[in-house]
C-alpha cells in the first residue's frame, strides 16, 4: 500500500520499483512459455496476486505479453487459489470410498 500511494503522487522510486516487477514477472511467464513451448499456440494465463490486482502494474503487463502472444488468453479469477483448491478437494472427496473398518 505504501509503494501505490507512493506511486500515485508520481514517486520516481515507486513508478521503478513496479516497473522492475512487470519485468519479473514478464520474465517469469515467458520461462514458463518456453518451457511448455506454447509460443505459437493458444493457452490460458491465470494471474493472481495482490500486486496483479494494481492495474498500474497488470495493464500494461497483460498488453506486452499479448504483443508476444496473441493467442494467450489471461484470466483474473475472482476468488483467492485457496477457493479453487477447497472446491476442487470437496469434489475428489465425493469419489473416495473409505474402506469398512476391519473388524479386530
Amino acid at each position: 500500500q505504501v509503494c501505490d500511494q507512493a506511486f500515485q503522487k508520481g514517486d520516481a522510486a515507486a513508478k521503478q520499483i513496479f516497473y522492475w516487477a512487470q519485468e519479473e514477472l514478464m520474465l517469469l511467464v515467458q520461462a514458463v512459455v518456453r518451457k511448455l513451448q506454447l509460443d505459437q499456440k493458444a493457452f490460458d494465463l491465470v494471474m493472481t496476486g495482490s500486486i496483479l490486482g494494481l492495474s498500474h502494474v497488470r495493464e500494461p503487463l497483460v498488453s506486452r505479453l499479448q504483443s508476444i502472444y496473441p493467442l494467450m488468453n489471461v484470466i483474473m479469477p475472482n476468488q483467492p487459489a485457496v477457493y479453487g483448491a477447497l472446491k476442487l478437494a470437496l469434489e475428489d472427496g465425493k469419489h473416495v470410498q473409505e474402506d469398512p473398518p476391519t473388524p479386530v
